[in-house]
């Protein structure tokens, strides 16, 4: 720039510098009225802001007059042009800003009434000028904020990246608990199911147990209140005509029977014996084999391989023989002996005779297998159909002994009744020969499909004081399994 510039050129300079210097101390004046009034943090950051731009403004108008000074020395006023006052304020202006003037400034300040309460940062000192006064290293405000926004949101990123993985490691957990008491509640489950089964089978061991240790006692009982049986020999029985070699040839009842219910003393019976075998006779030996059953049973209590299994089996067999051959040698008594209560103290009636709730229950003790119970049926219906001929050849039998019954006529006419009366007698006798040998073939296949195991000795025993009545059993087992019952199938 020329040194060489005109008189007016110079003083509008100098003019202007004036100027800007008495704008910059009226706004350094103004800082320093607002500064006191604020509080905390805001109070720090304008204190600081207020003090870098004082020294920034008082450094550049110096800097300004200086340079002015040097290159151009500052117009001469005439004291006539101008008025005393104007030129007292322009001396004035043309002075730096020292820090008396800012103290002056604050003492003025502190003496004006201002407006009460707090006053932030930004209404003491515009967000342009507290950029413009902080130092050149020091980063503005608004890069301050977008620092700490971004802070914050990554910091919020953080914690909910960190909130979904402990989330999902409690929901992974909770799903394990969930499985790990699945897997026991199912576990718990089977074990007592298995426990409930083993309860069942040992209820029913018990109660079986029960119902042998009663009829036990039950025969005691009679026992020792019954007076002492008659020896004064057993009747004469009438000896049939043998109609069951087949049966003999089976137990081998042609050397005798060898009976070891009393091991202390064992009985032998020949046939001939067991023709003369009385009722009373009977019926204590079969009383022997109860109370003999019912020990094995309490011993065995439902073990297949208890020793007492083996005795038990024995005298079950021994049982088969014995009723076999007392309904080959000794019908009438055989019929006598299924006929009557074993507790009377002599042969009656049987009126008293159980009803099929009885053998209905013995049948369920039993616990019969399917397949038991199928050739169980298919005996019942071999037995009924050959029954079914008997039955209508006997009713032909019995219109023939009607017709021949006596009338009282002559001699001739009563010869000739008697005679058809003889001859319908026999057939008759050869018909009910065949009844027994049908029921007799029909009595042995089904004792011999019962006696397995504990089946034998349970329907032995729980059948006392009757003898077991394989017919009723057969026709609770049909009945159960939907068939047909007998009167329907022999109508």
């Amino acid at each position: 720039m020329s040194r060489h510039l005109d008189a007016e050129t110079v003083s509008s300079f100098w003019t202007d510098i004036q100027k800007a210097t008495a704008q910059s101390n009226s706004l350094a004046g103004a800082v320093a009225q607002r500064v006191p009034h604020m509080s905390g943090s805001d109070a720090a950051t304008s204190q600081a802001a207020a003090n870098a731009l004082l020294a920034s403004l008082t450094q550049g108008g110096l800097n300004s007059q200086r340079l002015m000074s040097s290159m151009y020395p500052p117009p001469q006023f005439d004291s006539g042009s101008l008025p005393s006052q104007a030129l007292a304020r322009v001396d004035e202006q043309m002075l730096p800003i020292g820090s008396h003037q800012l103290q002056q400034h604050q003492q003025s300040a502190s003496q004006q009434q201002l407006p009460t309460g707090k006053i932030s940062s930004s209404e003491a000192f515009p967000t342009h000028l507290q950029a413009a006064a902080q130092p050149a290293t020091q980063p503005s405000a608004s890069d301050s904020d977008e620092e700490g926004r971004a802070k914050g949101a990554s910091t919020n990123g953080d914690r909910k990246s960190q909130l979904k993985e402990k989330n999902r490691k409690a929901q992974k957990r909770f799903r394990e608990r969930q499985k790990s008491k699945l897997a026991e509640s199912e576990e718990k489950v089977a074990s007592m199911t298995l426990q409930i089964e083993h309860l069942h089978n040992d209820r029913l061991r018990l109660e079986n147990r029960n119902s042998v240790l009663e009829k036990v006692l039950e025969m005691k009982e009679i026992e020792d209140a019954k007076p002492a049986a008659s020896s004064s020999g057993a009747p004469a029985f009438e000896v049939p005509e043998e109609t069951g070699k087949e049966i003999i040839d089976k137990f081998r009842l042609q050397q005798g029977l060898l009976l070891t219910v009393r091991p202390e003393q064992p009985i032998n019976l020949s046939i001939e014996q067991l023709r003369r075998l009385s009722w009373e006779d009977h019926s204590g030996v079969w009383r022997d084999y109860v109370n003999a059953l019912a020990q094995c049973l309490v011993l065995a209590n439902g073990d297949a391989n208890s020793p007492a299994m083996e005795r038990m089996t024995q005298l079950v067999r021994e049982c088969l023989a014995l009723s076999a051959g007392m309904a080959v040698a000794n019908p009438r008594g055989t019929f006598a002996f299924h006929s009557l209560n074993m507790d009377a103290a002599a042969p009656s009636n049987a009126e008293g005779a159980p009803g099929p709730d009885y053998w209905a229950r013995i049948v369920k003790e039993l616990q019969l297998a399917p397949e038991v119970r199928q050739d169980l049926k298919l005996a019942r219906r071999a037995y009924l159909t050959a029954l079914s001929f008997i039955i209508k050849d006997r009713q032909v039998l019995i219109s023939s002994l009607e017709a021949a019954t006596p009338n009282g006529g002559n001699y001739s006419s009563t010869s000739h009744r008697f005679l058809a009366s003889l001859d319908a007698a026999d057939k008759l006798h050869h018909n009910m020969q065949q009844q027994h040998s049908c029921l007799l073939q029909f009595t042995m296949t089904v004792a011999l499909r019962l006696a397995y195991k504990f089946q034998g000795a349970i329907l032995i025993v729980q059948s006392f004081p009757w003898s077991p009545d394989v017919l009723s059993i057969v026709d609770v087992v049909a009945a159960e399994d939907g068939e047909l019952s007998t009167g329907v199938c022999l109508g």
